[in-house]
């Protein structure tokens, strides 16, 4: 059983009111996702008017769906694959962080105009100090795209890559429920125990990516402290208040 409905329970929405602003998560697939479950349990913490839905939306579909959100005053929302870069299209601004990446994962609604912002690099860092280490200074490969299949030269610069990195990311859905049995990284010899290997997917905790790199000897973290400090950071940036991690993550996140 999933993370999700394993929480299902702590979930009520009895108190939706006329006057109950609107977030959301615009992404395909969602019917993963723990946002609800750690946005809406704050906004219950801290007594804000508010709640958090899930909305299945892709590429295709993603124009119409802001343009209804806006249209009934969304507070604001957040953007998974495969959104982050076709919203920035549909938006009015975006912070200097998003104009820098090219991507946009959250979004508020400022009176009717749609400001666009990217807490995945903060999400990110705050996750690698959670994980227990520190890569100031040091060597890091990130598996962006493309990685299930490499022509043999990309094969030696990522092997020439990975043995000069103290980390080792995979930024990519590979390996998301459901596709479970994929990796990024199909030569496990890549591996070195001198290696760690982060990788942003959450849902299955241990995806095949870390669980092979384990086995190899490398310390290992996935992306549930990533999804807690980048929803913190949306979370400030809709209701000017912080959101109670803590109580949150002793709640909602354990990792393994």
């Amino acid at each position: 059983m999933s993370l999700l409905q394993n929480r299902l329970e702590d979930f009520n929405m009895n108190n939706i009111t006329g006057h109950t602003g609107l977030t959301a998560l615009l992404g395909s697939p969602v019917a993963h996702s723990i946002s609800p479950l750690m946005h809406n349990e704050s906004f219950r913490l801290l007594g804000l008017d508010y709640v958090y839905l899930c909305f299945d939306v892709n590429e295709e579909t993603l124009p119409a769906a802001v343009a209804g959100l806006k249209t009934c005053g969304i507070r604001g929302f957040n953007l998974t694959m495969p959104n982050k870069n076709k919203i920035v299209e549909l938006l009015d601004e975006l912070s200097p962080e998003a104009q820098l990446i090219g991507a946009v994962n959250t979004v508020l609604n400022d009176n009717g105009k749609l400001i666009g912002y990217n807490t995945d690099g903060y999400g990110f860092m705050q996750s690698v100090r959670d994980a227990g280490h520190d890569i100031t200074g040091k060597n890091i490969t990130v598996m962006g795209v493309g990685g299930a299949s490499m022509a043999n030269d990309d094969h030696t610069a990522l092997r020439d890559s990975i043995a000069q990195s103290y980390l080792l990311i995979n930024a990519t859905s590979v390996g998301m429920v459901p596709d479970i049995d994929d990796t990024i990284i199909k030569d496990t010899s890549l591996f070195h125990p001198e290696l760690v290997v982060a990788d942003v997917v959450y849902e299955p905790q241990e995806t095949r990516l870390l669980r092979e790199a384990k086995a190899a000897g490398c310390q290992t973290f996935n992306g549930m402290y990533m999804l807690l400090h980048q929803g913190a950071k949306a979370f400030q940036i809709w209701t000017g208040q912080e959101m109670p991690v803590s109580v949150i993550k002793e709640k909602y996140f354990s990792v393994k």
